[in-house]
């Protein structure tokens, strides 16, 4: 009977060999998937308030630890070492509408090292059009009217593709008062010249302006708001005493034209 000895540099070969065969598979456990986003009324000029997501990235097998990159993807989306807790994270945010390709990488510290690639999807899905403002446009007196421009604002929705183009199509519905559209790159401003001031009286001295606002889906999604435009400042109104006097728009003083004797705001009903 003789017994076969192998010389020890193959059963240490055999034995890495069987060890290697042994280990598992280097495999991105998660992110599996993306979360679908939507642009949550983000515009090019307000991409904070677009969703956002965050991620813990994990693998299993190969030789920890690992080491994570972004291979491709939008530039919303980042990987992070997260130093405190030895890890890392992928997140972003709702930029674009669409499907975005996001290829993440993982490479342990094996010899050799061992990478593997995995490709996900973030879908970024149109927020309802919103944020219609209602405002004050501008300030005005008898005597002198005041131009104006003021930025419409408007998120959501689909904004127009085209990067260089107006985001949303806007409308004058009903004014009471000429207004103008005025392009800027992606915004578009509201333009035009105070009224006169209207006297007296209790109630508002405002004027409206009635806009609608569209985006660019497949099927727009359109709104409506108005603008009211309050005019401030000083008007002409006659006295008790038929003296003509500039009471102020703030109702704290009315100042003769003509003479010395005053007038009473109570009177005047300077309400506007």
């Amino acid at each position: 009977m003789c017994t076969l000895t192998l010389p020890k540099f193959i059963l240490l070969f055999l034995l890495c060999v069987a060890s290697c065969l042994h280990a598992q598979a280097l495999t991105i456990t998660s992110p599996t998937t993306l979360p679908v986003l939507t642009t949550g009324g983000a515009t090019d000029a307000n991409p904070a308030t677009a969703e956002s997501f965050v991620s813990i990235l994990t693998a299993s097998g190969g030789t920890p630890p690992y080491h994570w990159e972004l291979v491709d993807g939008p530039d919303s989306v980042t990987i992070t070492y997260i130093e405190i807790i030895d890890t890392y994270k992928i997140e972003g945010r709702a930029e674009r509408i669409g499907d975005h390709l996001v290829t993440i990488a993982v490479e342990d510290r094996g010899s050799p090292r061992n990478r593997v690639e995995a490709d996900l999807t973030l879908t970024v899905q149109p927020g309802p059009l919103q944020g219609f403002p209602v405002g004050v446009i501008g300030t005005s007196t008898r005597r002198e009217n005041k131009s104006f421009e003021i930025d419409l604002e408007m998120s959501g929705g689909t904004p127009n593709p085209l990067e260089d183009e107006e985001a949303y199509q806007w409308e004058v519905l009903a004014s009471d008062f000429d207004v103008q559209f005025r392009s800027d790159g992606r915004r578009t401003l509201l333009t035009g010249t105070t009224p006169p001031l209207r006297p007296g009286g209790s109630g508002e001295n405002g004027y409206e302006v009635e806009l609608a606002a569209s985006d660019y889906g497949s099927s727009p999604d359109t709104q409506e708001g108005v603008y009211k435009l309050t005019v401030l400042g000083a008007v002409e109104m006659t006295g008790p005493d038929s003296a003509p006097v500039i009471c102020s728009a703030d109702l704290k003083e009315a100042i003769p034209l003509h003479g010395t004797r005053g007038c009473s705001v109570d009177l005047l009903r300077c309400t506007f």
